[in-house]
């Protein structure tokens, strides 16, 4: 896991109370998880029984923040994906395979839907792993999915 950037929230500003040494560590300790995955190795910090228990604060937050910037990045990649000519060829041939939705029957509007990720960038030997369906249909479909 290797990041750009991190945020920093106004809540670790707290280290400022700490000694030059305690929190100078404290601040590394912060950037090689946030950007990096290290975990403290607490062997190394100075000697500070509050330093352990500050990080464990700051860790959920953290990794919450981590798994918000992940998601971002896959919905990023996955719309890239989605203009990619493999995948505009794969919904083609599905949507003249099926010719309706799968759902309501409609002719109009038609769209390619994931059942599942499992097969994900080899659709083309998977057909039926997707769905066809209107528009409609899929945007109701995900938003019973998103519930």
């Amino acid at each position: 896991m290797e990041r750009e950037s991190f945020i920093f929230y106004r809540s670790f500003a707290s280290i400022r109370s700490l000694r030059q040494k305690e929190r100078d560590w404290m601040v590394w300790a912060i950037i090689d998880y946030a950007l990096d995955g290290i975990e403290p190795k607490w062997e190394n910090a100075p000697k500070c029984e509050i330093l352990p228990v500050i990080f464990s604060v700051w860790k959920p937050i953290i990794d919450a923040n981590n798994r918000k910037y992940d998601k971002a990045k896959k919905k990023v990649a996955y719309r890239d994906y989605l203009q990619t000519d493999y995948w505009k060829k794969v919904a083609l041939i599905k949507k003249e395979t099926i010719g309706r939705c799968e759902i309501c029957g409609s002719i109009d509007n038609l769209e390619v839907h994931h059942l599942t990720y499992k097969h994900f960038g080899k659709e083309m030997e998977h057909l039926d792993d997707l769905k066809v369906l209107c528009h409609k249909c899929h945007e109701n479909l995900h938003h019973i999915n998103n519930d």
